[in-house]
């Protein structure tokens, strides 16, 4: 599968290039903290997060609804609701300080340095506008390419993505379509101009599960044809698994567990990680974790863990919050109790 190759950037570079002779990370966010305005108060959904993203890296971010991905993701893209507001921290996309960053840089990063799969299709396209215009406003927002050369572009981004008779499919509207067959224009959109960085956010969550395992397929083999690197919101552990190389699990605002794939699913070190394979599983961390026998008060606060309340394993030292470190198996964790947590291994598979 190969998608249409296009110029880069509108002043003729392609992302970010490094000025010491290295390879910059695509991504790095560092000490985020948004949140929301509820009334005259702010409620903090994300909570002093930090990562990066190195160039061709899969990273999955996974966690229950609520906890702050989708978030993460509208910072990162600068695209938050006029209710929110980025407290404190930064993202840089490449060399470009994207908090900081004019509008007119905005645009011009948006679709060639980073581009976004968002959760709801139909929501996503314009209902009164061709499929075939829409695509092609993306590239001309970024490019000058003549209509014969735009027509081709076009057809070719929907033939990667696996819509047959692509030529037919330039006039066709959003509501012809079906939904598995409007997430793959919204794929091809995202990909259109071969971003460095594209974000899936809940790509599979609107389908059904065959159409699911097309569409995960499809990101997987353009994500690999197109060497970008890959940002993985889910909820769903088992499409981390499946895409991703490295993952960060997050509750209730904060990262709490984060490394390689193979080795956090296989032996989780946080309670909640576990949680969510016991989920997909069903093997109950009661049933291999050692008992709780203490008796702690579990009320949460803004000192103690955000786990504190659901956690089998919760103790008087977990009122007090423990920071991201690095656990025996070699990955970050944020757990009083990592020690207990018992080890598990091929509980699912890569």
């Amino acid at each position: 599968m190969t998608l249409p190759s296009l110029i880069g950037m509108p002043d003729g570079s392609k992302g970010a290039v490094a000025t010491n002779g290295g390879t910059p990370d695509v991504l790095t966010v560092s000490h985020l903290t948004t949140s929301y305005r509820a009334g005259n108060d702010r409620k903090v959904v994300v909570n002093d997060v930090s990562f990066t993203i190195a160039p061709g890296e899969r990273v999955g971010l996974v966690g229950e609804s609520g906890s702050g991905k989708t978030t993460i993701a509208s910072s990162i893209l600068r695209i938050l609701p006029s209710t929110a507001s980025v407290d404190s921290g930064s993202i840089t996309l490449g060399h470009t300080d994207i908090l900081a960053a004019s509008n007119t840089r905005l645009r011009a990063v948006r679709s060639v340095e980073i581009s976004r799969i968002p959760q709801d299709p139909l929501a996503s396209l314009n209902p009164v506008i061709t499929i075939g215009k829409q695509l092609g406003a993306v590239v001309r927002a970024h490019h000058r390419v003549s209509r014969e050369e735009l027509d081709g572009k076009v057809i070719d981004a929907l033939r990667a993505v696996g819509i047959g008779d692509a030529a037919n499919k330039l006039s066709a509207y959003p509501h012809e379509l079906s939904g598995g067959m409007r997430q793959r224009v919204l794929i091809a959109m995202a990909l259109i101009n071969e971003p460095n960085l594209l974000v899936a956010d809940e790509p599979t969550t609107a389908l059904d599960v065959t159409v699911q395992a097309q569409v995960i397929d499809l990101i997987t083999s353009s994500v690999a044809v197109g060497g970008m690197a890959l940002l993985l919101i889910s909820h769903d552990i088992g499409v981390v698994s499946e895409l991703c190389d490295r993952v960060l699990v997050m509750f209730d605002g904060r990262i709490v567990e984060e490394g390689d794939v193979a080795d956090v699913l296989a032996r989780p070190a946080h309670p909640y990680t576990r949680a969510l394979l016991e989920s997909v599983h069903g093997v109950s961390l009661d049933a291999v974790a050692e008992t709780q026998t203490v008796d702690v008060d579990r009320r949460v606060d803004s000192r103690s863990c955000r786990y504190i309340a659901r956690c089998p394993l919760a103790m008087e030292k977990c009122r007090a919050e423990p920071e991201l470190s690095m656990h025996d198996g070699g990955w970050l964790t944020r757990c009083h109790a990592a020690d207990r947590v018992e080890n598990t291994t091929e509980l699912i598979g890569r």
